[in-house]
């Protein structure tokens, strides 16, 4: 019973700390509304100014400073077509549009030789891998010391069996190369 009683307080205690807290919660909640009714007005007129401005600077500065810059190049790009043009009559040079035949015609030339070129050596591939399948992958490996191949080749005596031959004509000779 001593259980029951003890947590009674303690459920007192924290039901009043939570009704404390939802008290505090909705006056932060009230001050915040009401925050935020004074500044929709002050943001809403800001905004509309700064729309106004935008607008006034587009149309009276940066819509000016685009139609100088744009009449500047043309007339620039008209200078230099013009000096193009004298320079061509001085030279004595041909127009344009047969140079553009030519090249047509070089990149055509380029470009079938570089198909034709392609399935040639695809053709090739393809009969060199016929020609080399009977060919495995790695080399076969090469002994690195005569002696060792010579050695492997030589039958063993056995001593237990009397029918093989045994070395009898004194100590073993050394094998390999000599210093």
């Amino acid at each position: 019973m001593s259980t029951k009683t003890a947590t009674t307080p303690i459920k007192e205690t924290f039901d009043s700390a939570l009704e404390s807290a939802r008290d505090v919660m909705d006056g932060i909640i009230d001050q915040v509304g009401h925050a935020v009714d004074e500044a929709r007005p002050v943001v809403e007129d800001a905004t509309g100014k700064a729309r106004d401005h935008a607008r006034t600077f587009a149309t009276e500065k940066a819509a000016p400073a685009v139609a100088t810059g744009a009449a500047l190049a043309a007339q620039r790009a008209q200078q230099m077509e013009k000096k193009a043009h004298a320079l061509e009559a001085a030279a004595g040079t041909v127009a344009a549009a047969p140079k553009r035949k030519r090249r047509r015609k070089k990149l055509m030339l380029l470009a079938l030789a570089a198909v034709v070129g392609g399935v040639a050596a695809y053709v090739v591939r393809q009969q060199k891998s016929e020609r080399d399948n009977w060919r495995s992958a790695m080399p076969e490996p090469v002994p690195a010391d005569k002696a060792v191949s010579d050695r492997l080749a030589e039958p063993t005596a056995d001593p237990a069996d009397p029918a093989t031959p045994t070395n009898s004509t004194g100590p073993a000779e050394p094998r390999g190369p000599q210093l």
